[in-house]
């Protein structure tokens, strides 16, 4: 396994020293980790999104913008697609897709949802460069961001987006598979 997503969190207050370690061991044997920001709408840091060894990704809407629900602050690396995405839906008895014509399928919402973005790019580069280091990998993902330099004025049009920071931009497919 050379690419962990998560989509999961816990409150810094509850972190514990083993969980700790064992991101240091993953990422030290080489694996690559991403995990969803959150959806709070806050900056507080939320595990294992902040932890060092991870990828932090939060959630950018179809129009461009960062989504109002999605976790900001320096420990989020950058943003991905993750309003309105097409994901898989248990079509049981109780449950039916609300927005989706078609049975186990619905449009979903959340920094789960543009997580799993970035590991497949992650997966992608990985396959590419075998022997590149998790560093390195990383390396390439940033160099394909695209800088979300529109944000600070956004406040003005949307004012749930004041204040929003995140540390990076647009993780972008266009250009990550360039020849280097």
């Amino acid at each position: 396994m050379d690419v962990i997503n998560l989509s999961m969190g816990w409150p810094v207050a509850t972190d514990k020293p083993v969980l700790r370690e064992a991101f240091r061991r993953a990422h030290a044997a080489g694996i690559i980790i991403v995990a969803a920001a959150g959806n709070n709408s806050h900056r507080l840091p939320i595990l294992p999104c902040s932890y060092l060894d991870v990828l932090c990704v939060g959630a950018m809407a179809p129009d461009g913008w960062p989504t109002s629900f999605s976790n900001n602050s320096g420990f989020v690396d950058g943003v991905a697609p993750g309003e309105k995405i097409l994901s898989l839906f248990p079509s049981t008895g109780r449950l039916h897709p609300m927005e989706f014509a078609g049975e186990g399928y619905e449009y979903m919402s959340g920094t789960s949802q543009a997580s799993p973005y970035v590991a497949a790019m992650a997966a992608i580069l990985r396959g590419m460069y075998p022997q590149a280091s998790v560093h390195e990998i990383w390396g390439r993902l940033f160099a394909a961001q695209v800088p979300l330099s529109h944000v600070p004025s956004s406040s003005e049009v949307f004012p749930m987006l004041r204040d929003k920071y995140f540390q990076g931009g647009l993780f972008r497919l266009n250009g990550l598979l360039k020849p280097s």
